[in-house]
């Protein structure tokens, strides 16, 4: 599997930290530009709301001032409604968004009106609520929507008290009409689903450009409530009555408490502002994609030598020592290939001569006669040569990988720790041990071990190499000059004796101990011939237990007595013998007590004036 340079990894974090302040900059400038865009969006919806307000604030004003005028009329003051004033005729043509004015008595009677129809003229409006508003009113008042029976349509009433000439108190009311009122709102051109709305200061509806004569008078208080609860200052964007989310803004009417809304969709009012930030995130990602592409580029282009150096250094690695880096870039890196390339030379040929050096060093080793092993910590062979083998008789599968403790069996079955001591950290060398071994088909050899601890290059103890040579033949002769030695020490010693002690009984009793403490005697005892018996007088060793009081027959015709010392007696010459029992059969009622073990009896005639028998 391919893995990413270190190096290049490096160089893009290095670009990436240069690019990321540009980076937070085009995201802050795009984020900028969606919130200009926002803003001029919710100014454009403000402009729609605060033209409404100024077209009813004008319409207003104009019907305030009209009031006042008809009011001073003397044709309109005398209440009379066979006197109505001319300047009613015509009012409705004159004013678009007029749809009748009307002359009320104090009792709400009609006294003259502008239409007398489409609809019949009712003969009061005492009743009507409109009616009752204005009468409780100390001036000017604006009356909630409503129905006009006279003109047919949907008006509001603003009216005026009156004095009458002869005391009484009327009203004079203009009736706007609201779809004219509305329809005059369509120069404006707004998207479809627009909604253009004048709501009094109680939440009702006094005109809308949607769902006109469904929507007139209807009362859209608590929807208005949320709606400034979520946008306190007065523009934002929320559901309306039919559920369609509208960007909206309103703008205060100065008179009545009435407020003009425009509300928008917001679909229709962001698309602008949503195409331009969309704009600007593509150009912004376009940009930062071919930045992005082109630190790759050149990042990669200034690893690839490199990584021709680290593709070299792995298949090295990986065992083909020819491998070498091609990079004909004669920059730092060129240099450092060229460096690297003479590098491997080097190595190549020390390689060579270590391998050299060990096929001597594995040929010195089949060819010396000597036990050759390699151990581990764990005290496993990992190494032998076939010397070993034939030594021990074992195949080479039974040595390398076994502990090197269940192999080497010393003569009393317990296994040398000398490997195991040899190997304990801090110990500069190995000693040279001498142990006695068998080998598969039950002989002994005696080894000399010549061991080097091996270590790894922190110092640590990784092994063992052991050389072991065979000092069998060489330890044999030693004991038997040894013994020899000290055989004739013995004789010596006793020669000694018979010149230095006069009395028998004491000479005996020395020539018995030297046999036994420089000898190599476990018992020796000195018999007297008395008739045909003989009878110890002297022994050295454990023999007090059995020998004393006893005497030994000397008729040899008798088979119980045909031992040792009854032999040597009557052929006058020395009788030895080999791996006999405890005891001579010579002493057949003796009981088998002594702990000596004897593995040879010699019985030695001397002359002497008493026949003294020799027995060790």
């Amino acid at each position: 599997m391919r893995r990413t340079s270190t190096l290049f990894r490096h160089l893009l974090l290095v670009a990436l930290a240069a690019a990321l302040p540009l980076l937070v900059l085009l995201a802050f400038n795009v984020q900028q530009q969606a919130d200009n865009a926002e803003r001029s969006a919710y100014r454009s919806v403000s402009n729609v709301a605060v033209a409404i307000a100024a077209d009813v604030e004008g319409l207003i004003a104009g019907t305030a001032q009209y009031l006042t005028f008809l009011s001073r009329q003397p044709l309109v003051r005398a209440l009379d409604r066979d006197r109505c004033d001319p300047l009613l005729v015509g009012a409705t043509q004159r004013r678009q968004s007029v749809a009748n004015v009307l002359v009320l008595d104090g009792a709400g009677v009609p006294v003259c009106s502008s239409l007398h129809g489409p609809g019949p003229v009712p003969d009061t409006f005492a009743a009507a609520p409109w009616y009752e508003h204005a009468l409780r009113a100390n001036g000017a008042a604006m009356s909630k929507p409503f129905f006009a029976p006279i003109a047919g349509k949907y008006v509001v009433a603003m009216t005026l008290p009156v004095s009458g000439d002869g005391g009484g108190r009327g009203l004079v009311a203009v009736l706007f009409d609201l779809d004219a009122l509305r329809q005059q709102w369509d120069r404006y051109s707004l998207p479809t689903q627009s909604r253009l709305s004048v709501i009094d200061a109680d939440g009702s509806i006094i005109v809308s450009t949607l769902d006109f004569e469904k929507l007139v008078g209807h009362d859209v208080g608590p929807v208005l409530a949320t709606a400034l609860q979520r946008n306190p200052a007065g523009i934002g964007v929320a559901k309306g009555v039919d559920g369609i989310e509208r960007a909206f803004a309103r703008a205060s009417i100065n008179q009545f408490g009435w407020y003009a809304y425009a509300a928008i969709p917001a679909e229709s009012v962001f698309a602008a502002a949503r195409d331009e930030s969309r704009r600007n995130v593509v150009v912004g990602s376009v940009a930062v994609l071919a930045a992005a592409i082109l630190t790759v580029l050149l990042a990669r282009r200034a690893t690839t030598p490199l990584q021709a150096l680290v593709r070299t250094a792995r298949s090295v690695v990986a065992g083909d020592s020819t491998a070498r880096a091609r990079v004909t870039d004669r920059s730092e890196f060129g240099e450092l290939a060229d460096a690297f390339n003479a590098m491997l030379d080097r190595i190549g040929a020390a390689q060579l001569q270590l391998r050299e050096s060990e096929r001597r060093y594995a040929d010195f080793l089949a060819e010396i006669a000597m036990v050759s092993l390699m151990i581990d910590r764990e005290r496993r062979v990992t190494q032998c040569n076939d010397y070993t083998l034939r030594v021990f008789g074992l195949g080479r599968d039974e040595i390398v990988g076994h502990r090197i403790d269940g192999l080497l069996v010393s003569v009393d079955d317990a296994a040398p720790d000398f490997f195991g001591e040899a190997m304990r950290d801090g110990v500069d060398s190995a000693a040279t041990i001498e142990s006695e071994v068998r080998t598969r088909d039950g002989r002994t050899i005696c080894l000399r071990w010549h061991n080097t601890v091996l270590r790894a290059v922190d110092g640590s103890v990784v092994g063992l190499a052991c050389l072991g040579e065979d000092v069998t033949a060489a330890r044999v002769a030693a004991r038997r000059e040894r013994r020899q030695l000290e055989f004739y020490a013995a004789l010596s010693k006793t020669n000694g004796a018979i010149v230095r002690i006069g009395d028998d009984a004491e000479l005996f009793s020395e020539i018995c101990r030297i046999c036994v403490d420089h000898g190599h005697a476990s018992i020796a005892y000195i018999s007297v011939v008395d008739g045909d018996r003989a009878r110890p007088v002297a022994w050295a060793g454990p023999a007090q237990r059995f020998l004393a009081g006893t005497t030994l027959a000397l008729d040899e015709s008798r088979p119980a007595n045909q031992g040792m010392t009854a032999r040597a007696i009557a052929s006058g010459r020395r009788a030895a013998t080999c791996g006999v029992p405890p005891w001579p059969r010579a002493i057949p009622t003796l009981p088998v007590t002594s702990s000596a073990e004897v593995r040879a009896r010699l019985s030695r005639p001397r002359s002497h004036p008493i026949r003294t028998p020799l027995t060790a």
